[in-house]
């Protein structure tokens, strides 16, 4: 059984530690040591407030009143998205298990896009080149375990002033540069590197 320990932001399975996609693509492909640690932090605070904000919505949840004023643009980003693509999603912010290759996640949305089963990432700061191997693994783990198979995979950028930007994600390697990243990051922690 897989188990997600918010404060640690740990997955466990049967006990077990198991590798999650973000600090994987942090540790390997994500390098932030030339952001300052306040900026960096008020861009976690600010992605983790969107988070809730665009998954309370999604659930038909949310209390827009209480929404913070930073927050409320990149809210009605991905309501204009909602509106102008027809997106209704399936799952929201849904934990998932790649037993095959031993990883763990927590996805965005999964939904049909376009008429097509699609994975979408919210963005809520700059795109960084690591979004293909992270939809990919979340991806691939979402498919190993189900039956409806997602075809398309979609990162949508929230943006501060209201819009938003989606790009559809097609790089066939996106999943093998995160396997190698999953690789690396395991010998690093066996050998406290």
């Amino acid at each position: 059984m897989l188990l997600f320990d918010q404060a640690a932001h740990r997955y466990t399975f049967n006990g077990v530690t198991v590798p999650n996609v973000t600090s994987v693509l942090d540790a390997t492909l994500d390098q932030f040591s030339h952001v300052l640690a306040d900026r960096l932090e008020y861009a976690r605070q600010l992605g983790t407030a969107v988070h809730t904000a665009t998954a309370l919505y999604d659930l038909d949840d949310l209390v827009v009143e209480s929404v913070p004023l930073t927050v409320l643009p990149y809210l009605e980003a991905w309501i204009e998205f909602r509106r102008a693509t027809g997106f209704k999603p399936d799952t929201v912010e849904e934990r998932v298990f790649n037993a095959r290759h031993f990883y763990a996640g927590t996805l965005d949305r999964t939904g049909e896009l376009f008429g097509v089963g699609s994975l979408v990432d919210i963005k809520s700061g700059a795109l960084m080149p690591s979004v293909g191997p992270q939809t990919a693994a979340y991806f691939e783990a979402k498919n190993h375990r189900n039956s409806a198979k997602l075809s398309h995979r979609w990162v949508v950028q929230l943006n501060d002033d209201g819009t938003y930007k989606m790009e559809q994600l097609r790089d066939k390697e996106d999943f093998s540069v995160f396997l190698a990243a999953l690789t690396l990051s395991q010998w690093r922690s066996k050998n406290n590197v």
